[in-house]
């Protein structure tokens, strides 16, 4: 529901202008903070909606619901959309990513704290499946960072997961042209690619007894619930 910096994305539902997701060129907002001040609940719904039946008819199957760079949490202006994206998980059977201990996050305010426990309630409530929590290296590539240094920090966190499931958030690929043109941090990219592929850490994710798991998975669990 956001665009990128040097990526702009207009929304896709065509019954009706949906004016409050856009700026004045007709794009999704660049930053997070104009989207969650300006964005009306009902045009949320719509645009979302209109992004899951169209990659339904393209014959994808949606594993779940995500936002990009957490713009429906509320995290600047505290009005989130969760509550309606949370009824279209249940409408369309799918779980969304959400960590449960986001609550046990020290950035966060007490009421801020308190409206993700009620939405932790309604997802509960509506059978929507959340995950317990997130883990990943910075998106950006940091000064002083190469492939070791980020090693140590991916397997520091590796060793400080807890029990449930964790989405450990990465970005692989492999340096091109085209993904230059996409991002400014395309080496931390392919090094996330070679992290993940690398025999220390497969090793290190058995011996901790780290299974790997889907969205998939978690979709068809919800969906036998």
């Amino acid at each position: 529901m956001t665009s990128h910096k040097n990526r702009y994305y207009r929304p896709i539902h065509q019954l009706k202008k949906l004016s409050s997701l856009t700026n004045e060129h007709g794009f999704f907002y660049e930053e997070v903070s104009d989207f969650e001040k300006n964005a009306d609940p009902d045009e949320v719904r719509s645009e979302v909606e209109a992004q899951i039946l169209t990659a339904i008819s393209l014959g994808i199957q949606p594993t779940h619901l995500d936002s990009h760079a957490g713009c429906i949490l509320g995290l600047y202006h505290n009005r989130d959309f969760l509550e309606v994206i949370f009824k279209l998980c249940e409408k369309y059977a799918l779980p969304f990513c959400l960590p449960v201990r986001i609550l046990e996050h020290p950035s966060f305010s007490s009421a801020q704290k308190e409206r993700f426990r009620q939405r932790i309630h309604l997802a509960n409530r509506l059978g929507v499946r959340l995950i317990d929590d997130i883990a990943g290296l910075p998106y950006q590539l940091l000064r002083g960072e190469g492939y070791e240094e980020a090693k140590k920090d991916l397997i520091t966190q590796i060793h400080h997961l807890k029990p449930g499931i964790t989405q450990i958030t990465t970005h692989p690929a492999i340096v091109s042209d085209e993904l230059k043109e996409l991002t400014a941090h395309y080496e931390k990219r392919e090094i996330e690619y070679q992290l993940f592929n690398d025999p220390d850490v497969r090793e290190l994710m058995k011996n901790l007894s780290i299974k790997l798991t889907s969205w998939k998975k978690i979709r068809d669990l919800q969906r036998k619930s």
